[in-house]
C-alpha cells in the first residue's frame, strides 16, 4: 500500500508550482524518523528520479501537538517515505487555511519564483548544449529533456 502511495503523491507532485494552489493537490509524508513533511510540487528533471522538494514541520515546544513550517525547503526522497497521507487538516486547521496561508507567504512565493528561473536556465543550457554536440544519441537526450522542460 505504501508503494502505492508513493506512486501517487509522486506523479502529483511532478509538477511546476504555480502562485495559486489548490490545498487539496498535497501530502504529507513521514520521514524514517517519523518527522512530518509538506511535499511541494517539483517540476520533472530538477531532483533524481523518485525526489521531491518538501518543507518539514517542526513541533511547538509548548504544544507537541502544534506544528509551524520550516523556512527551509530540501530534497526529500520518497525512498524515505514511512507514511503519506493527504488529510492535511491537523496540520493547517479547518479549510486547510494555514496552508492557504503558505501559499501566499514569501516563501513559497520565493520558490515558486526561482523554480521559474530555474526552468528558464535548464532550457537555455539544454539548448546549447543541444547545439554544441553533433552526436544523435545526445542530440536525442537534450530533445527529451527539452521537451520536459517545456512541458512544466
Amino acid at each position: 500500500m505504501l508503494n502505492v502511495q508513493k506512486e501517487i503523491a509522486l506523479a502529483s507532485m511532478s509538477r511546476t508550482p504555480q502562485f495559486e494552489e489548490d490545498v487539496n493537490d498535497f501530502f504529507i509524508a513521514y520521514d524514517k524518523g517519523h518527522n512530518p513533511l509538506l511535499l511541494l510540487p517539483t517540476t520533472k528533471g530538477f531532483l533524481h528520479e523518485g525526489q521531491v522538494y518538501a518543507i518539514a514541520f517542526i513541533k511547538k515546544e509548548n504544544n507537541s501537538y502544534q506544528f509551524t513550517l520550516s523556512d527551509k525547503i530540501m530534497p526529500f526522497s520518497m525512498n524515505e517515505a514511512t507514511l503519506i497521507h493527504d488529510q492535511l487538516g491537523f496540520f493547517f486547521g479547518p479549510d486547510n487555511n494555514m496552508l492557504s496561508s503558505f501559499f501566499k507567504g514569501d516563501t513559497y512565493g520565493a520558490y515558486v519564483v526561482w523554480t521559474k528561473h530555474m526552468v528558464t536556465q535548464l532550457i537555455n543550457e539544454t539548448l546549447q548544449n543541444w547545439h554544441n554536440t553533433s552526436d544523435d544519441s545526445q542530440r536525442e537526450k537534450h530533445k527529451t529533456r527539452l521537451t520536459m522542460l517545456l512541458q512544466a
